[in-house]
């Protein structure tokens, strides 16, 4: 099993500039963000490790960017807003191969590292028993990451 560690960190947005949503990635621009992220998983599944390039780095950050201003998008419409928090985690942690070092940036004490997609789950959208800390970094309802 391979190991892989992330670290996030988002500035937060005024109250001000909360409204709408601006900077997200849509339609073919987010498909070839989501085309490179997939492409970097998929290089390690199969042990083709070649160097990961700036582009693809920027496109992924970008996807991860999109994402959490989608989550707290759809929050704000009602929608469901945790299975598109569990899509950029299955998407972009890929915790179903291996052990994730995920250390969010506002975890602290017993649960600082989120090891399981149940944990990273708790930490953008919170509503978790085992992670009462949570309120939902991603329900902030970020217009630009």
């Amino acid at each position: 099993m391979q190991t892989k560690f992330f670290h996030a960190e988002p500035s937060p947005l005024t109250h001000a500039q909360l409204g709408a949503v601006v900077g997200f990635p849509t339609g073919r621009q987010a498909d070839n963000q989501g085309d490179h992220v997939r492409k970097l998983i998929s290089r390690r599944r199969t042990g083709t490790m070649a160097p990961i390039t700036e582009h693809e780095v920027n496109a992924a950050q970008q996807a991860w960017c999109g994402a959490l201003v989608r989550i707290g998008a759809v929050h704000a419409e009602g929608g469901d807003f945790r299975a598109v928090a569990s899509a950029l985690i299955d998407d972009l942690y890929d915790y179903a191969e291996g052990t994730v070092f995920f250390k969010p940036t506002l975890a602290f004490g017993k649960n600082a590292f989120r090891s399981t997609k149940r944990g990273a789950l708790s930490y953008f959208v919170g509503g978790d028993h085992d992670f009462l800390e949570d309120a939902g970094f991603a329900l902030k309802h970020w217009v630009k990451v």
